[in-house]
């Protein structure tokens, strides 16, 4: 991973009006920013309390520091500052990046921003166990697609069944609540298309119910499950935060996206599942609807293994976006060349959206 540098503005939180800009070295092994002399000077801060670091030598040193705005990527966040020597390079630690949830992309060297800043551990990132942590056993790996092994399929029985029911003095028995009520009689009749008649708003009856298709059904159909009962109007975000925890917890390659009707997205990677994740949040944010919608038809059709139709989902989604920017442009063709004449596009990424437009037509 090469060097990663941005442009950062500090400002003294006592009077906004005093800024130094620089470019500071973005450097994951360090806890807080670091400000060169000139920084302090500029904008006339006050070192509020002295705190000892370690310095990349191991050399054990006391360094004043105070509080003061951070300002990158065009947001800020308050965040402490240590006073550097001079001669210092400018370092944006990791505190700063966290705070405003940006995180590090290691591939091609360059930063980019969350969805939503953490204000708890990534869903998924569950504590190493001692074997783990000391090399005993191998560091967990995000399984591979189309792979659901039973301690997953057993975490998602368990969050349904948890959220689903509640004990009933009156006659010693479980019964569903509301909303699963509704939501169970809709998977009984809509989802497995079964006589009403046969349904209950029992416990055991919803448990009976989903329990073959969870634990010994394809993956595929435990997804198709999985998805109606998410995406039910009355589903509570509740169990959506549950399944996506129990999902993460499961390392399983895939993620729950929820910035619009929640949708299992295959990922290979978190960090690729956390991309796909931004761009359907970014597309809701712009009002690009369309776009969204045929992104996530595209991961439904990665779950069904239908390869051909993903991808002219996934064209569509650049056709909507493109067909927006330009509403005048008579296809994607003439929408690309709008956009081209804007910003800078790659002939060769250009030929391949192309190219791949017109296999999916």
């Amino acid at each position: 991973m090469g060097a990663m540098r941005v442009g950062v503005t500090i400002r003294n939180p006592a009077d906004q009006s005093r800024s130094w800009q620089g470019t500071f070295l973005v450097d994951t092994g360090a806890t807080d920013t670091v400000v060169p002399p000139e920084c302090v000077d500029a904008i006339g801060l006050e070192p509020r309390a002295q705190r000892t670091y370690e310095l990349a030598d191991g050399r054990s040193v006391r360094m004043n520091v105070a509080c003061a705005d951070i300002e990158f990527l065009d947001d800020y966040v308050a965040g402490l500052v240590v006073f550097g020597e001079p001669g210092t390079e400018p370092l944006l630690g990791t505190t700063a990046l966290a705070s405003m949830g940006v995180e590090v992309n290691p591939r091609n060297s360059e930063l980019r921003k969350l969805p939503a800043v953490r204000l708890k551990a990534v869903t998924g990132s569950r504590p190493l166990t001692f074997s783990q942590a000391h090399g005993y056993e191998p560091l967990p790996e995000l399984l591979q697609l189309e792979t659901l092994p039973r301690e997953a399929r057993t975490r998602i029985m368990n969050v349904l069944t948890q959220l689903a029911g509640s004990y009933t003095e009156l006659d010693y028995s479980y019964n569903l609540v509301e909303p699963l009520l509704d939501i169970s009689k809709d998977v009984h009749t809509d989802h497995y298309v079964h006589l009403l008649v046969e349904w209950d708003q029992s416990l055991d009856h919803f448990q009976s119910m989903v329990e073959t298709t969870i634990m010994s059904e394809p993956f595929h159909k435990v997804f198709d499950l999985l998805q109606y009962i998410l995406g039910h109007p009355r589903c509570p975000g509740t169990l959506i935060a549950e399944m996506k925890t129990a999902f993460g917890d499961s390392r399983l390659a895939y993620c729950i996206d929820d910035t619009g009707p929640p949708t299992i997205i295959p990922t290979v990677t978190a960090e690729e599942g956390r991309a796909i994740a931004s761009s359907l949040e970014q597309l809701a944010d712009a009002g690009l609807d369309g776009s969204a919608s045929h992104l996530r038809k595209s991961a439904e059709c990665i779950n069904r293994r239908e390869w051909a139709d993903s991808i002219r989902e996934s064209i569509h989604a650049v056709e909507s976006v493109a067909m927006k920017i330009d509403p005048t442009a008579q296809g994607l063709k003439a929408a690309l060349q709008s956009l081209g004449d804007r910003v800078e596009l790659h002939p060769a990424f250009k030929q391949a959206i192309l190219k791949l437009y017109g296999y999916s037509s």
